[in-house]
């Protein structure tokens, strides 16, 4: 019996540890995201139809990316790192969306992503 509590308190920290990464990780996607969302907006004019088009064209592999975020981040053992981690990962995705309200999601962003860091520094 002394064996298997000797094993898995051995596990325990790696276990911590690699939630701690995933949460870094996951922090980095959203903000990679959030600043390549902020590139389009300031890259494309969206009145003009052509630009819109190429703009969605270089959007659809971020979207694609954001809509797996938030499925990731329930994925974290952390609660309190899951909350804002959510928030931001939800508005990632209208982040990189080509539209005109676009930019206020990549801006509501900030909050969220500030709580975030602040718990993986804190960890």
């Amino acid at each position: 019996m002394r064996l298997l509590i000797g094993t898995l308190c051995a596990f325990i920290p790696f276990t911590i540890n690699a939630a701690e990464f995933n949460g870094k990780e996951l922090l980095q996607q959203i903000k990679t995201l959030q600043a390549q969302g902020k590139q389009l907006h300031s890259t494309y004019d969206l009145s003009d139809l052509n630009q819109l088009r190429r703009c969605a064209n270089e959007s659809n592999p971020l979207r694609v990316q954001a809509k797996g975020l938030p499925e990731q981040v329930l994925k974290l053992d952390d609660f309190a790192l899951r909350v804002p981690l959510n928030q931001a990962a939800h508005l990632s995705f209208s982040c990189v969306y080509c539209s005109d309200s676009a930019i206020e999601s990549c801006d509501k962003m900030d909050k969220y992503l500030e709580r975030a860091e602040k718990l993986v520094n804190k960890s």
